[in-house]
């Protein structure tokens, strides 16, 4: 009798991929001066999601809480983006996140369908 699933491993990946090893992280946040939002805040969930994607700004969130409890996480899959944004900094199997989380600006704003940019104001 046939398997319901198919195999999955190496010889399913296609030609030239890999299988990308996720390493353990630890988070330290770094206070900043400048104006901005707690992780947390309402703000950080609506307009950056609009920037980053839900899993960018699910990630920042497991990055603060991994620091507050003072535990390693494995890397998340949206710190690129997080580091692209200036949200996250990697120093080696460190993670710096400055805080509190600045509002979107420029050019990430523009990044914001139009009609929901003049609401951003």
């Amino acid at each position: 009798m046939p398997e319901a699933s198919p195999p999955v491993g190496r010889a399913t990946l296609p030609a030239g991929a890999t299988l990308a090893r996720r390493r353990p992280v630890r988070v330290v946040l770094a206070p900043t001066n400048r104006a901005g939002f707690d992780p947390v805040d309402p703000y950080v969930r609506r307009w950056w999601t609009c920037v980053l994607g839900p899993t960018a700004v699910t990630d920042l969130l497991r990055l603060v809480r991994a620091a507050e409890r003072d535990e390693t996480i494995l890397r998340p899959v949206g710190l690129p983006r997080l580091v692209a944004a200036g949200l996250a900094h990697r120093r080696g199997d460190v993670v710096v996140v400055p805080l509190p989380v600045p509002p979107v600006g420029r050019p990430h704003l523009d990044r914001i369908p139009h009609a929901l940019r003049a609401r951003h104001r």
